[in-house]
């Protein structure tokens, strides 16, 4: 399955419905913020709370949420879409 049949598959939102995650892994510069933006959009048109964060912003959140030993869900959206950038070293 090719990239853009992907991503026009998880416009559907049916991962949604299933309670299902969606991760976009991806270097600098290879569309995961919009792609993430489009599909908060769809949701949105779908009648579905959204969020929208960082992972600079989630990480320290989380982080907290851990060490208070609590589950953190910023916002509580159903749905929450948040681009991360990772450089791994091998």
């Amino acid at each position: 399955m090719n990239r853009r049949t992907l991503v026009l598959e998880r416009a559907r939102c049916e991962d949604i419905e299933r309670r299902e995650n969606v991760i976009a892994l991806g270097n600098n510069g290879a569309g995961k913020t919009p792609i993430a933006l489009g599909l908060g959009l769809a949701a949105c048109q779908k009648g579905v709370t959204v969020g929208f964060i960082t992972a600079a912003a989630l990480v320290p959140e989380l982080i907290e949420a851990r060490d208070e030993k609590r589950r953190k869900r910023p916002g509580n959206p159903p749905y929450l879409t948040a681009p991360f950038s990772a450089r791994v070293s091998v």
